[in-house]
């Protein structure tokens, strides 16, 4: 059984960590490769 909290949670936690993806993304393209 899931309860509100914890479905709230973990929707919160995808949330941060799609921006997280993203910022890393964004500042690996700006960054040049070895």
């Amino acid at each position: 059984m899931v309860t509100y909290n914890t479905a709230f949670e973990q929707r919160q936690y995808m949330a941060i960590s799609l921006k997280a993806a993203k910022f890393y993304l964004e500042k690996a393209a700006m960054m040049p490769l070895p």
